[in-house]
């Protein structure tokens, strides 16, 4: 099994960074032999490869030296139109909202030239220390700027 990077991606030059997303040329070597698609699976994981452009550009740059990482403990999609081999895409993300401990990451697959939406996808995370090996509370930094980012603030967790 081959794991797909953001990195090998950009490597491969089927993707680039754009804004808040990524944008990607489905090739013939994501798509399952013997269909002219792209499976759930390779979506969730093109959609990790978004999850990754978001880390490095806003926790990695906020963390201030902080060892942390992420646990999902969420994820939802829906798949609204199949996404053909050579259809450039665009997976933008969105902050939807941020908590004591981890936030949610709303995120949308549009074809580049057609405009529609192929898939939407939510990813819901909290904060782990993997030193200690346990969730842990959202770091200040992080926290603050996650805020300024998402249209609803920090909340109350059970």
């Amino acid at each position: 099994m081959e794991i797909t990077t953001l990195r090998d991606l950009i490597e491969k030059g089927v993707a680039r960074i754009v804004q808040d997303g990524i944008v990607v040329k489905v090739h013939t070597s994501m798509i399952i032999q013997g269909e002219d698609r792209l499976s759930y699976t390779t979506i969730i994981r093109l959609t990790e490869c978004c999850r990754e452009a978001h880390w490095a550009k806003d926790v990695i740059e906020a963390q201030q030296n902080i060892e942390i990482d992420s646990i999902c403990t969420a994820l939802s999609s829906e798949f609204k139109k199949p996404t053909l081999v050579g259809t450039e895409i665009e997976i933008s993300y969105k902050v939807e909202r941020v908590t004591e401990k981890g936030y949610g990451l709303f995120f949308q697959i549009r074809d580049t030239s057609t405009q529609y939406i192929n898939a939407e996808l939510r990813i819901d995370s909290v904060f782990y220390d993997p030193k200690l090996r346990k969730v842990r509370r959202t770091p200040k930094p992080i926290l603050d700027h996650l805020n300024k980012l998402s249209c609803h603030k920090v909340s109350k967790e059970n």
